[in-house]
């Protein structure tokens, strides 16, 4: 026969040992998906904007126009179609913007500075998102809206700066 008090405990011990193996895949799970977030939650306005470096390479202006907002259905008043060749085309001031690099603006510093702006970069806007588009040691800012996808320039590098007057 065993003893009365062999198993005590063994109970609340097995238990403990579930919930701990429970939290533990809580914690990796929550950080998978914060980790997902982090890399992909741009990844729609960010796809655009190589979309649209891909048709200013290709010299596929009216694509490139057209991703701008600007269409035969919605043409644009005051952007019009000969300004965007005066920036874009063969001729303009950003020809050569189909060779550029997109980048983040605003990410200056060391490298964990950079990994704590993952989280909250300063060029992510609640209604769009800014990038930098590097040239020809030129930088042009971009701005894609979420809503729409609609491409345009960036009056700033990075959402609500702090003007000093």
């Amino acid at each position: 026969m065993t003893d009365y008090m062999s198993d005590y405990g063994a109970e609340d011990e097995r238990r403990s040992q579930i919930r701990r193996k429970i939290a533990i895949a809580l914690l990796v799970l929550f950080g998978a998906v914060l980790i997902w977030w982090m890399w992909f939650r741009n990844f729609t306005e960010e796809r655009q904007l190589t979309a649209f470096v891909e048709a200013i390479k290709a010299k596929n202006y009216q694509k490139g126009y057209a991703m701008f907002g600007c269409n035969s259905r919605t043409p644009c008043t005051d952007y019009t179609y000969p300004k965007f060749l005066e920036d874009f085309g063969p001729e303009g001031r950003f020809k050569n913007a189909g060779q550029g690099v997109i980048g983040r603006s605003g990410h200056a510093g060391g490298s964990a500075r950079k990994l704590l702006l993952k989280f909250k970069p300063p060029d992510d806007c609640p209604g769009s998102i800014i990038r930098v588009l590097s040239f020809d040691g030129m930088e042009l800012n971009l701005m894609v809206n979420r809503e729409d996808k609609v491409i345009g320039f960036a009056p700033w590098p990075v959402c609500n700066p702090r003007l000093r007057f």
